[in-house]
Parts: structure tokens; C-alpha cells; sequence
């Protein structure tokens, strides 16, 4: 009698168990697929950020020898701002 009810309750705990290892590795490839979502966001924006940087630094090569003072001021001011 013992022996049938020891039997039931391992063939009842064995599906649980492999259930909760499912849903274990589950969790662990969604935090994954998390981080590397936030890896990627991380590059775009860093990306986007040197493309500014290249931008403004283009235009201050280009103003350089300017003589028109307003010109040149309104474009350092605009690098001063991105840059802060």
C-alpha cells in the first residue's frame, strides 16, 4: 500500500519538476534577450551621439577662417550647446 502511494506522489512530482526547469531556462533566455535589446540601444544611441559630434565638429572646421562674425558665433554656440 505504502509502495503504490510513494510511486504516485514521485510520478506526480516528476512532471512539476520539469515544469519548473522549463520555466527556469524560460526566464533565463528572457533576461538574455533583454539585455541584448538594451546592448543594441546602447550602441544606437552612442552612435547617433558621435554622428553629432562629427557634425559639429565639421562645421567648426568649415568656419575656421570665417570672417562673418554672427556666422561663426551662431555655430560655436551651437557645438558649446551640444557639447553641454
Amino acid at each position: 500500500m505504502w509502495d503504490n502511494i510513494v510511486l504516485v506522489l514521485v510520478g506526480a512530482a516528476i512532471p512539476i519538476f520539469i515544469n519548473w526547469l522549463q520555466r527556469k531556462e524560460g526566464r533565463k533566455k528572457f533576461d538574455l534577450q533583454r539585455k541584448d535589446k538594451y546592448k543594441l540601444v546602447a550602441i544606437e544611441k552612442r552612435l547617433e551621439a558621435h554622428q553629432q559630434a562629427f557634425f559639429h565638429w565639421n562645421k567648426l572646421a568649415t568656419i575656421i577662417h570665417e570672417n562673418d562674425s554672427y556666422i561663426r558665433q551662431s555655430i560655436l554656440e551651437s557645438a558649446r550647446d551640444f557639447y553641454f
